[in-house]
């Protein structure tokens, strides 16, 4: 099952009161993606997986490669400066999630969100950034390919 409205980059901001940490989400087109967490201390890990919808309102995650290290400043988002682990994925996380319009106190103005059951790198609701989103996006872009669609 196809669930197109995942599609894009979505962002734990705001609903990170007074975090020293946030998240993001990202949903390409094509069923690849990526969690990514950082903090302000300069932690970052990234894992990224394959997504789809096994059925209504169910996302499905399947793990392929994992790493943590130290962030860098980069265009107008943050990648690794240095990667200290990694690993191969083989996790599949399935969770139910809904998406719907919010606010918070943070934002200024309503937005999309995506709310799920389970937490991926320590959040469950997220802001919609942008619809578009592409692998040069991905924080890891030009550290490691992405693993073989054999794996």
């Amino acid at each position: 099952m196809d669930h197109g409205d995942l599609v894009g980059l979505w962002d734990s901001a705001p609903y990170d009161y007074g975090a020293l940490e946030t998240c993001w989400l990202a949903f390409v087109q094509d069923g690849r993606g990526w969690a990514a967490w950082a903090n302000v201390a300069g932690g970052i890990e990234v894992s990224r997986f394959r997504w789809c919808c096994p059925a209504a309102d169910v996302l499905e995650l399947r793990y392929e490669w994992h790493a943590s290290g130290d962030w860098r400043q980069s265009g107008s988002g943050l990648a690794f400066a240095t990667i200290i682990g990694e690993q191969r994925g083989g996790e599949v996380v399935r969770t139910g999630f809904t998406i719907e319009p919010d606010e918070t106190v943070i934002a200024q103005t309503p937005f999309t969100a995506l709310h799920l059951e389970l937490d991926l790198l320590l959040c469950t609701d997220y802001a919609r950034v942008r619809r578009e989103v592409s692998i040069d996006d991905d924080p890891a872009q030009g550290i490691s390919p992405w693993p073989s669609p054999e794996l």
